[in-house]
């Protein structure tokens, strides 16, 4: 067996696939693959053929190697999912417009041939699937691409400002999915930033300045859902 190697795994799925017709579920199908295309052929600086690409329907795994900066992971290849997201939904009709979770971690992946085993595989599922986010993204309908990062890449990346990345649009969540227990970072792609409840505090750029009381989205809960509907998005 291969041993396991630093890694960054982006997960995307597609939202409310399920409702409709059998032909506007292929159809939401063939149109991810569309936008997963051409975000990966907006990177051709760094060899996208040469990345794990795992395309399962409306779902897809990414695990992109550490020669490509995490930072620009962060910002430019989720800005080039939103751009290529944007040109597809441009020229869709109302019945066939794309909406997009996308999680992203990284940390040790093990990988044999198609089949990949590591936390940082499950945990990009896990967040990709987490309450949190789909409520947000439900709150949101005018929201086409909705980013959640784990508490790693939160610390070790989002934190940094490379690349354009700005700490204070994302939102800090409580995930319970499964097995799975933890905190993560939501953010809205393409809506204005995020105004949490009232009271509420958003980390400063500095992260030893965070206060102690960040604003949190519970999973589960009311509470989650008043946050939620705060939320004051842009267009």
């Amino acid at each position: 067996m291969p041993l396991a190697l630093s890694r960054t795994v982006v997960r995307t799925d597609a939202c409310d696939t399920s409702s409709g017709l059998r032909t506007r579920q292929i159809h939401l199908d063939r149109a991810l693959k569309q936008v997963l295309d051409e975000t990966a052929a907006a990177c051709v600086q760094f060899d996208p053929e040469s990345w794990h690409r795992r395309f399962d329907g409306d779902s897809s795994t990414w695990v992109i190697p550490p020669t490509v900066p995490r930072a620009w992971i962060g910002a430019d290849l989720v800005r080039n999912l939103s751009i290529a997201l944007s040109r597809y939904n441009r020229h869709a009709g109302a019945d066939s417009q794309l909406r997009l979770r996308a999680a992203i971690d990284h940390g040790e992946v093990e990988q044999d041939g198609q089949h990949l085993g590591g936390r940082p595989v499950t945990t990009a599922a896990r967040l990709c699937d987490c309450d949190a986010l789909r409520e947000a993204m439900r709150a949101n309908p005018g929201v086409q691409l909705g980013l959640i990062v784990s508490e790693g890449f939160y610390r070790d990346v989002v934190v940094e400002g490379e690349r354009g990345l700005k700490p204070a649009e994302f939102t800090e969540v409580d995930v319970e999915v499964k097995l799975f227990r933890g905190k993560a970072w939501v953010h809205l792609v393409d809506g204005a930033a995020q105004v949490p409840s009232a009271g509420a505090k958003r980390p400063p750029a500095e992260p030893a300045a965070r206060p102690a009381q960040s604003n949190r989205i519970k999973s589960k809960g009311n509470r989650n859902k008043n946050v939620i509907n705060n939320l004051n998005i842009q267009y």
